[in-house]
């Protein structure tokens, strides 16, 4: 078969789809950090602002559940990536 303009498009389209899914992946991680370090600085808030410890702990619980989605999202992309998953996914192949 010879290479031609349709097949390097198609190399070009496969190329922007997984440089997609690295760049959605490292955004997703510095998300998950950023949640972990609100998650980290509710603890200060509690311990040296008692009047504030209700919010800080309504607060942490909201960014444990923020952190929990996005490492779901960190999870789907890379098993989309490596295709884990059990049905074939047209993105991040």
């Amino acid at each position: 078969m010879a290479a031609g303009p349709a097949t390097d498009a198609v190399l070009l389209f496969d190329y922007k789809i997984a440089s997609d899914c690295k760049e959605k992946i490292q955004f997703y991680n510095v998300a998950h950090a950023s949640a972990a370090e609100v998650r980290s600085l509710t603890y200060v808030v509690e311990d040296n602002y008692p009047q504030l410890a209700a919010e800080a702990v309504a607060l942490r619980k909201k960014t444990m559940i923020t952190g929990q989605l996005v490492g779901g999202l960190i999870r789907s992309t890379k098993s989309r990536k490596t295709g884990t998953r059990l049905l074939p996914s047209p993105h991040c192949t």
